[in-house]
């Protein structure tokens, strides 16, 4: 259950306790590989995450306590509507206590710090960071601990998501080869150093063991998957910019693009990659790479071989320009706009396109149009939105194929908060929809009038009207969706 972030050692030893008294064994686990358990499942469950209302509850509950809590919560649930990437990160349960630790500590640094993931986790793996560095005595024993850290872990996370990328468990050897390997990189590399950065990866929070007498006894994992994505992203902009073009260094990464650039499993981690690499800055410099950083990025990922379609390319390069969007300041957004004119412009025949395949092959085009609604609110908050919206808008109200509706409704959803002068057309549509003949029409139909009431408070009342009568729906899942 990622995200979730739960400990189940003890399942694995509670089965061995249960064996002498019943060959019968009933093993609850989130996350069955860690806790050493091989059996097939009898049921497994996916839990995608909180609500938008139960990301209200909890943001209400954390702050309920502090001094102006209402309006503190209050101002980051406006904060989350405001940045679609960082809000889509609200939705899973670790995420959103980071959000609310790091909003409770500095508000206006959290701000600062981007709508994008990268700025997101270069704000928590700092509060990590000072959360140690003050105290630690370990930390004597390394000169300029925090960068080598940061090159060890960026190291260990590549490694480990390279040998795959569904496993969160680390073997400690590859771990003692990576801090061999990266200190020899330092000048004061000494075998009491690496002791230390060793211990310093343990006592930093940033990596934890499993412990002994566990099944996976012997390994370590890093807090949380995600940052684990974040450290490998961050490891291979320092690869991209600061290694020499010829050497094997840069070699092996532009083979791991050419091989994986497509796969769903490192889309995270070259996200960071692109917020790192607009971020990054070398040795000895202030200034950070910016543009250069991501044309650099781009030139990598555009090498060939891209696959026929074109479209999983396309996806390949909004998503890393949108990230960068995300940290860049409003007079760099429009040098982005300028210089990325082309592919940013392509947004709308490139939704069109993804209509127009959702029936001729099974699952991968259906995959890819499901990715546009995911980005689209990213990207169109920096562009007009009016040829995008006129394309979802035209196939809700007018297509025949069901699917088409649905995934036209779902955008427009989607893109509510940041398509105000649309929002009268928009509820005209969506009540609309409310009374279509398929089910899954009308269920996420009522899930957008929320999103649109929320957007627009002037809409509300005709909004409710309909979500109280799609209440008493005779159908489980629109009524599920207006509750």
């Amino acid at each position: 259950m990622p995200g979730g972030d739960q400990k189940v050692y003890a399942a694995a030893a509670q089965s061995r306790m249960v064996t002498p008294i019943t060959p019968a064994q009933n093993v609850v686990a989130a996350a069955p590989g860690i806790a050493g358990i091989q059996q097939a499942a009898d049921l497994e469950i996916e839990h995608i995450g909180f609500s938008d209302e139960q990301v209200a509850a909890y943001t209400a509950r954390y702050f309920q306590d502090k001094s102006q809590g209402q309006q503190r919560s209050e101002a980051l649930l406006q904060y989350l509507r405001s940045h679609p990437s960082v809000r889509g990160t609200a939705h899973v349960p670790i995420h959103l206590q980071i959000l609310c630790s790091l909003w409770d500590k500095d508000a206006t640094a959290l701000q600062q710090a981007g709508a994008s993931m990268t700025g997101l986790y270069r704000a928590l793996v700092q509060t990590i960071w000072e959360r140690y560095e003050k105290s630690d005595r370990v930390l004597e024993n390394v000169k300029d601990a925090k960068g080598k850290l940061y090159r060890v872990l960026g190291s260990i996370a590549l490694a480990g998501l390279q040998q795959d990328a569904r496993q969160l468990l680390i073997d400690d050897k590859l771990i003692e080869e990576h801090i061999e390997l990266v200190a020899e990189d330092f000048e004061d590399n000494t075998a009491k150093e690496r002791k230390a950065l060793h211990e310093l990866l343990y006592r930093s929070s940033f990596l934890r063991a499993t412990p002994q007498g566990a099944v996976s006894a012997g390994k370590s994992e890093f807090l949380h998957l995600t940052l684990q994505e974040y450290f490998a992203g961050k490891e291979l902009a320092r690869q991209l910019l600061e290694t020499d073009p010829r050497s094997s260094e840069a070699g092996a990464l532009r083979a791991f693009l050419r091989e994986n650039k497509y796969k769903s499993e490192y889309c995270v981690m070259l996200a960071f990659m692109a917020g790192e690499a607009w971020q990054y800055k070398q040795r000895g410099s202030k200034q950070a790479k910016g543009l250069q950083g991501l044309a650099a990025l781009l030139k990598a990922l555009n090498a060939q071989p891209q696959e026929a379609a074109g479209l999983q390319h396309l996806l390949l390069q909004l998503r890393t320009v949108s990230e960068c969007l995300g940290l860049a300041t409003a007079p760099e957004q429009q040098q982005i706009m300028q210089q990325y004119a082309a592919q940013l412009q392509a947004l709308g025949s490139w939704i069109e396109a993804g209509f127009a395949r959702i029936h001729e092959s099974e699952g991968e085009d259906a995959v890819l149009h499901e990715a546009v609604l995911a980005l689209a609110p990213g990207i169109t908050q920096c562009l007009d939105t009016k040829e995008v919206y006129a394309i979802y808008a035209s196939k809700a109200s007018s297509s025949a194929n069901e699917d088409v509706r649905l995934r036209a409704i779902r955008a427009l959803g989607a893109l509510a908060p940041h398509t105000s002068r649309h929002n009268s057309e928009g509820l005209e549509l969506l009540l609309k929809a409310a009374e279509d003949n398929y089910w899954g029409v009308r269920a996420a139909a009522s899930r957008a009038l929320g999103k649109l009431a929320q957007a627009d408070n002037s809409l509300a009342p005709k909004a409710l009207e309909v979500l109280l009568k799609a209440a008493g729906n005779k159908n489980d899942g629109v009524r599920e969706a207006a509750a």
